[in-house]
């Protein structure tokens, strides 16, 4: 049979490397199988070995082992990256979709590039899953959930993966075409992971989009002022909880004692100071 002759699922989730895969391990062990997640299980590169799936992208050339397979650490049998996933490709009963098909590797299918390519109307392809994204639409997949495909971290901004700007953009065009998308809880893809304070650029007051009870197809803006309250809630709470960790570590009763106890100090410190001529760290008024 070939991948044309498959029923077109009408929901797909699309598993990728990076961290927020660990979602889709959630979403398994909830729904009870990954047939509880979606209709059918697309994975990237080496989850092949990881995740029981459907269909596999691979599109990286199957006969030329990246380059950066050789700088990673070799497995406890001395072996590389490609060393040990090739023979997993080779073994594969497919369909692996990828940028050319050979018959080393049965299981391999040739993507149909320039098909896509008049699909969508943009030639512009720079990540394995924005491939899978667009052939997904195409085919008529009507729902993707889509795990792994994080990029980068707002919390590191030293951790980060070219392709972001290639996925957000084909899913941009691909939702435009009706597909529904849903992004993994803790993904960076199109922001889904950031805090809602950082959800709209520019906008003081916390917001949250949420989709109208009598209309899905209709977004409201809603002002969250709770969550700026429990915001300040936290902090108040977090500085209460640091005041009573001193009180205790000193013995003392009341901040009172705990005054008197940073006076004494920075007097002794502005001793020090005068006597070397030297000053070593800030002091703080309380």
């Amino acid at each position: 049979m070939t991948f044309e002759e498959r029923s077109v699922p009408e929901s797909v989730a699309l598993v990728a490397l990076g961290n927020s895969k660990s979602d889709y391990v959630d979403d398994v062990c909830r729904a009870g199988s990954r047939q509880g997640v979606a209709d059918e299980v697309w994975v990237v590169n080496k989850l092949a070995d990881l995740f029981a799936h459907d269909v596999l992208f691979r599109m990286d050339d199957l006969m030329e082992p990246r380059q950066t397979n050789y700088k990673v650490i070799s497995d406890r049998h001395n072996k590389n990256i490609h060393e040990r996933f090739d023979p997993v490709l080779r073994a594969h009963p497919g369909p692996i979709i990828t940028s050319k098909a050979y018959p080393e590797y049965p299981g391999s299918i040739e993507y149909p590039l320039e098909k896509v390519i008049n699909y969508l109307g943009y030639s512009y392809f720079a990540t394995t899953p924005a491939y899978a994204v667009a052939f997904a639409s195409m085919i008529g997949v009507k729902h993707l959930l889509i795990y792994g495909c994080d990029y980068n971290y707002y919390w590191n901004a030293t951790l980060a993966e070219e392709g972001r700007g290639n996925m957000e953009f084909v899913l941009a065009l691909c939702m435009a075409k009706g597909l529904k998308v849903s992004l993994a809880r803790n993904t960076s893809l199109l922001n889904r992971n950031v805090p809602i304070d950082m959800q709209f650029y520019g906008y003081k007051d916390l917001m949250e989009v949420k989709t109208d009870e009598n209309n899905p197809s209709v977004y409201k803006v809603v002002p969250r002022p709770d969550i700026e309250k429990m915001r300040n809630m936290a902090e108040e709470i977090d500085e209460i909880e640091a005041y009573r960790k001193l009180l205790k570590k000193y013995g003392f009763k009341t901040l009172g004692q705990l005054d008197d106890l940073v006076r004494e100090k920075q007097e002794e410190y502005t001793a020090l100071t005068d006597a070397t001529g030297k000053k070593l760290v800030a002091t703080h008024e309380h």
